[in-house]
Protein backbone atom coordinates (compact mmCIF):
# COMPACT_ATOMS: atom_id res chain seq x y z
CA UNK A 1 0.00 0.00 0.00
CA UNK A 2 1.04 3.75 -0.35
CA UNK A 3 2.00 5.90 2.64
CA UNK A 4 -0.85 7.50 1.49
CA UNK A 5 -3.80 5.47 2.04
CA UNK A 6 -1.88 4.61 5.72
CA UNK A 7 -2.97 8.46 6.40
CA UNK A 8 -6.13 8.06 5.44
CA UNK A 9 -7.33 5.03 7.52
CA UNK A 10 -5.29 7.21 10.54
CA UNK A 11 -6.97 10.20 10.08
CA UNK A 12 -10.43 8.52 9.53
CA UNK A 13 -9.96 6.27 12.77
CA UNK A 14 -8.71 9.42 14.64
CA UNK A 15 -11.88 10.50 13.66
CA UNK A 16 -13.96 8.10 14.88
CA UNK A 17 -11.58 8.01 18.41
CA UNK A 18 -12.46 11.93 18.52
CA UNK A 19 -16.51 11.53 18.34
CA UNK A 20 -16.36 8.52 21.03
CA UNK A 21 -14.13 10.87 23.30
CA UNK A 22 -16.97 13.67 23.11
CA UNK A 23 -19.55 11.37 24.41
CA UNK A 24 -17.18 10.67 27.28
CA UNK A 25 -16.44 14.22 28.03
CA UNK A 26 -19.91 15.35 28.03
CA UNK A 27 -19.89 13.48 31.46
CA UNK A 28 -17.47 15.77 32.96
CA UNK A 29 -15.48 13.77 34.66
CA UNK A 30 -11.62 14.86 35.54
CA UNK A 31 -9.70 14.96 31.93
CA UNK A 32 -6.48 13.75 33.38
CA UNK A 33 -8.55 10.65 34.24
CA UNK A 34 -9.99 10.41 30.93
CA UNK A 35 -6.31 11.32 29.11
CA UNK A 36 -4.66 8.46 31.35
CA UNK A 37 -6.98 5.62 31.02
CA UNK A 38 -7.06 6.07 26.71
CA UNK A 39 -3.26 6.37 26.99
CA UNK A 40 -3.47 3.14 29.13
CA UNK A 41 -5.57 1.18 27.41
CA UNK A 42 -3.99 2.45 23.85
CA UNK A 43 -0.20 0.90 25.49
CA UNK A 44 -2.00 -2.29 26.16
CA UNK A 45 -3.62 -2.31 22.42
CA UNK A 46 -0.40 -1.56 20.80
CA UNK A 47 1.91 -4.11 22.45
CA UNK A 48 -0.52 -6.70 22.48
CA UNK A 49 -0.54 -5.96 18.63
CA UNK A 50 3.38 -5.92 18.42
CA UNK A 51 3.58 -9.16 20.14
CA UNK A 52 0.86 -11.08 18.07
CA UNK A 53 2.28 -9.43 14.40
CA UNK A 54 6.00 -10.48 16.05
CA UNK A 55 6.69 -6.27 14.80
CA UNK A 56 9.46 -5.75 17.45
CA UNK A 57 12.86 -4.38 16.63
CA UNK A 58 14.53 -1.26 17.48
CA UNK A 59 17.69 0.72 17.10
CA UNK A 60 18.30 2.29 20.77
CA UNK A 61 20.71 5.64 20.74
CA UNK A 62 20.80 8.39 23.53
CA UNK A 63 19.23 10.80 21.24
CA UNK A 64 16.13 8.35 20.06
CA UNK A 65 15.41 7.51 23.82
CA UNK A 66 15.74 11.31 24.75
CA UNK A 67 13.72 12.02 21.48
CA UNK A 68 11.04 9.43 22.45
CA UNK A 69 10.79 10.66 26.22
CA UNK A 70 10.31 14.17 24.98
CA UNK A 71 7.75 13.41 22.72
CA UNK A 72 6.03 11.55 25.22
CA UNK A 73 5.98 14.31 27.98
CA UNK A 74 5.28 16.45 25.43
CA UNK A 75 1.91 15.23 23.95
CA UNK A 76 1.11 13.77 27.75
CA UNK A 77 0.85 17.40 28.48
CA UNK A 78 -1.47 18.21 25.10
CA UNK A 79 -3.52 14.97 25.82
CA UNK A 80 -4.77 16.78 29.13
CA UNK A 81 -5.31 19.94 27.26
CA UNK A 82 -7.16 17.76 24.49
CA UNK A 83 -9.44 16.03 26.39
CA UNK A 84 -10.16 19.72 28.72
CA UNK A 85 -10.59 21.39 25.43
CA UNK A 86 -13.03 18.60 24.04
CA UNK A 87 -15.04 19.10 27.09
CA UNK A 88 -15.54 22.60 27.21
CA UNK A 89 -16.04 22.58 23.58
CA UNK A 90 -18.46 21.84 20.86
CA UNK A 91 -16.57 19.39 18.88
CA UNK A 92 -17.64 21.24 15.21
CA UNK A 93 -15.63 23.81 17.15
CA UNK A 94 -13.58 21.96 18.69
CA UNK A 95 -11.53 20.58 15.45
CA UNK A 96 -11.68 23.73 13.33
CA UNK A 97 -9.20 25.00 16.78
CA UNK A 98 -7.17 21.45 16.93
CA UNK A 99 -6.91 21.54 13.32
CA UNK A 100 -4.62 24.52 13.45
CA UNK A 101 -1.86 21.89 14.03
CA UNK A 102 -1.63 21.87 10.29
CA UNK A 103 -0.41 25.88 10.43
CA UNK A 104 1.86 25.43 13.38
CA UNK A 105 4.14 22.53 11.52
CA UNK A 106 4.41 24.01 8.58
CA UNK A 107 5.45 27.34 9.63
CA UNK A 108 7.33 25.14 13.03
CA UNK A 109 9.08 23.53 8.91
CA UNK A 110 10.09 26.87 7.59
CA UNK A 111 11.73 28.28 11.41
CA UNK A 112 13.34 25.10 12.21
CA UNK A 113 14.47 23.25 9.10
CA UNK A 114 14.51 26.68 6.97
CA UNK A 115 11.89 25.68 4.65
CA UNK A 116 10.79 27.98 1.68
CA UNK A 117 7.25 28.28 1.27
CA UNK A 118 5.67 29.64 -2.41
CA UNK A 119 3.36 32.24 -2.75
CA UNK A 120 0.26 29.70 -3.05
CA UNK A 121 1.40 28.92 0.60
CA UNK A 122 1.48 32.08 1.38
CA UNK A 123 -2.57 32.60 0.35
CA UNK A 124 -2.99 28.90 2.44
CA UNK A 125 -1.70 30.43 5.56
CA UNK A 126 -3.87 33.58 5.43
CA UNK A 127 -6.70 31.36 4.59
CA UNK A 128 -6.53 29.27 7.49
CA UNK A 129 -5.59 32.43 9.92
CA UNK A 130 -8.95 33.93 7.93
CA UNK A 131 -10.79 30.82 9.48
CA UNK A 132 -9.54 31.11 12.95
CA UNK A 133 -10.67 34.79 12.87
CA UNK A 134 -14.04 33.76 11.47
CA UNK A 135 -15.11 31.15 14.05
CA UNK A 136 -13.97 33.14 16.97
CA UNK A 137 -15.76 36.21 16.20
CA UNK A 138 -18.48 36.64 18.76
CA UNK A 139 -20.57 39.95 18.39
CA UNK A 140 -18.24 41.60 15.78
CA UNK A 141 -15.71 41.21 18.51
CA UNK A 142 -12.94 38.33 18.56
CA UNK A 143 -12.95 36.14 21.29
CA UNK A 144 -11.40 33.06 22.27
CA UNK A 145 -12.57 30.80 25.22
CA UNK A 146 -10.65 28.53 27.28
CA UNK A 147 -12.01 25.42 25.41
CA UNK A 148 -10.54 27.35 22.05
CA UNK A 149 -7.58 28.40 23.71
CA UNK A 150 -6.66 24.67 25.22
CA UNK A 151 -7.20 23.61 21.85
CA UNK A 152 -4.56 26.01 20.16
CA UNK A 153 -2.06 24.71 22.73
CA UNK A 154 -3.05 21.23 22.12
CA UNK A 155 -2.06 21.87 18.29
CA UNK A 156 0.94 23.69 19.17
CA UNK A 157 2.28 20.74 21.66
CA UNK A 158 1.15 17.85 19.50
CA UNK A 159 2.82 19.67 16.46
CA UNK A 160 6.05 19.42 18.37
CA UNK A 161 5.41 15.48 18.79
CA UNK A 162 5.33 15.73 14.91
CA UNK A 163 8.43 16.78 14.52
CA UNK A 164 10.37 14.53 16.89
CA UNK A 165 8.64 11.31 15.93
CA UNK A 166 9.14 11.75 12.14
CA UNK A 167 13.26 12.22 13.44
CA UNK A 168 13.09 9.05 15.45
CA UNK A 169 10.36 6.82 14.15
CA UNK A 170 12.24 5.11 11.38
CA UNK A 171 14.63 3.55 14.55
CA UNK A 172 11.36 1.26 15.85
CA UNK A 173 8.50 -0.70 14.42
CA UNK A 174 5.67 1.42 14.20
CA UNK A 175 3.92 -0.70 16.88
CA UNK A 176 6.44 -0.88 19.45
CA UNK A 177 6.92 2.62 18.91
CA UNK A 178 3.70 3.23 19.47
CA UNK A 179 3.56 0.97 22.44
CA UNK A 180 6.50 3.53 24.13
CA UNK A 181 5.10 6.14 23.32
CA UNK A 182 1.50 5.74 24.95
CA UNK A 183 3.49 3.51 27.74
CA UNK A 184 5.45 6.80 28.67
CA UNK A 185 2.19 8.79 27.98
CA UNK A 186 0.62 6.71 30.96
CA UNK A 187 3.20 7.32 33.19
CA UNK A 188 4.07 10.93 33.06
CA UNK A 189 -0.06 11.06 33.09
CA UNK A 190 -0.15 9.09 36.75
CA UNK A 191 1.61 12.60 38.50
CA UNK A 192 -1.55 14.77 37.58
CA UNK A 193 -4.00 12.12 37.99
CA UNK A 194 -2.17 11.33 41.73
CA UNK A 195 -3.24 15.41 42.50
CA UNK A 196 -6.70 14.71 40.91
CA UNK A 197 -7.36 11.73 43.22
CA UNK A 198 -6.24 13.86 46.34
CA UNK A 199 -8.39 16.68 45.41
CA UNK A 200 -11.18 13.36 44.83
CA UNK A 201 -12.29 14.87 41.03
CA UNK A 202 -14.28 12.72 39.19
CA UNK A 203 -13.83 9.78 37.69
CA UNK A 204 -15.20 8.01 34.89
CA UNK A 205 -18.11 6.23 34.94
CA UNK A 206 -17.90 1.85 33.85
CA UNK A 207 -19.66 2.98 30.77
CA UNK A 208 -17.08 5.27 29.82
CA UNK A 209 -13.93 3.60 30.62
CA UNK A 210 -15.50 1.07 27.98
CA UNK A 211 -15.69 3.29 26.08
CA UNK A 212 -12.28 4.90 26.34
CA UNK A 213 -11.05 1.27 25.55
CA UNK A 214 -12.12 1.47 22.00
CA UNK A 215 -11.27 4.91 21.95
CA UNK A 216 -7.75 4.30 23.05
CA UNK A 217 -7.73 1.10 20.58
CA UNK A 218 -8.47 3.69 17.58
CA UNK A 219 -5.82 5.99 18.80
CA UNK A 220 -3.29 3.89 18.72
CA UNK A 221 -4.40 2.59 15.20
CA UNK A 222 -4.02 5.69 14.01
CA UNK A 223 -0.47 6.17 15.90
CA UNK A 224 0.44 2.79 13.83
CA UNK A 225 -0.64 3.81 10.72
CA UNK A 226 0.97 7.21 11.26
CA UNK A 227 3.96 5.83 11.56
CA UNK A 228 3.99 3.40 9.12
CA UNK A 229 3.26 6.50 6.47
CA UNK A 230 6.18 8.59 8.21
CA UNK A 231 8.59 5.05 7.60
CA UNK A 232 6.79 4.90 4.15
CA UNK A 233 8.32 8.27 3.12
CA UNK A 234 5.57 10.42 3.87
CA UNK A 235 5.60 13.56 4.86
CA UNK A 236 4.91 15.64 7.54
CA UNK A 237 3.64 18.25 5.41
CA UNK A 238 1.70 16.39 3.43
CA UNK A 239 0.37 13.93 5.78
CA UNK A 240 -0.60 17.08 8.43
CA UNK A 241 -2.96 18.29 5.15
CA UNK A 242 -4.40 14.69 4.57
CA UNK A 243 -5.39 15.08 8.39
CA UNK A 244 -7.31 18.25 7.81
CA UNK A 245 -10.65 16.09 6.53
CA UNK A 246 -11.16 15.70 10.39
CA UNK A 247 -12.14 18.91 9.94
CA UNK A 248 -15.44 18.17 7.69
CA UNK A 249 -15.89 14.90 9.17
CA UNK A 250 -16.19 15.84 12.51
CA UNK A 251 -17.29 19.54 12.08
CA UNK A 252 -20.69 17.75 10.25
CA UNK A 253 -21.14 15.17 12.62
CA UNK A 254 -21.50 17.67 15.54
CA UNK A 255 -23.59 19.76 13.53
CA UNK A 256 -25.71 17.04 12.32
CA UNK A 257 -25.40 14.44 15.26
CA UNK A 258 -24.77 16.15 18.72
CA UNK A 259 -27.33 18.70 17.52
CA UNK A 260 -24.62 21.81 17.70
CA UNK A 261 -26.78 24.51 15.61
CA UNK A 262 -25.17 27.28 16.91
CA UNK A 263 -22.94 29.82 14.62
CA UNK A 264 -23.54 27.36 12.04
CA UNK A 265 -22.37 29.69 9.46
CA UNK A 266 -19.47 30.85 11.07
CA UNK A 267 -18.68 27.08 11.40
CA UNK A 268 -18.99 25.95 7.54
CA UNK A 269 -17.18 29.27 6.14
CA UNK A 270 -14.37 28.48 8.62
CA UNK A 271 -14.26 25.17 7.50
CA UNK A 272 -14.22 26.27 3.86
CA UNK A 273 -11.36 28.56 4.95
CA UNK A 274 -9.74 26.46 6.39
CA UNK A 275 -10.12 23.15 3.96
CA UNK A 276 -8.63 25.58 1.14
CA UNK A 277 -5.79 26.82 3.16
CA UNK A 278 -4.71 23.24 3.69
CA UNK A 279 -4.66 22.81 0.14
CA UNK A 280 -3.03 25.52 -0.94
CA UNK A 281 0.04 24.55 1.94
CA UNK A 282 0.35 21.17 0.15
CA UNK A 283 0.98 22.98 -3.47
Amino acid sequence: MNWFYFALLATIVYSIAEIIGKYVTNEESEPVYIGLLSAFFSAIVAFSIAIFRHDIWYHLTVLNVMGLFASSFVTSVGIITYFKSLQLSDVSEFVLFIRTQVLFVFVGGIIIFSDRFTQSQLFGIIAMAIGIIVISISKTKIKLHKGNILAIVTAILFGIGVFIDKAIVNDFSATLYSALYYGLNTLFLLIPAFFAYKQKKKFPSIKSSLFLFVTGTFYVLSAIWSFTAYQMGGMVSLMTIIAQLQIPILVLYGLFVFKERDRIPQKILSMICMGIGAYLLSV
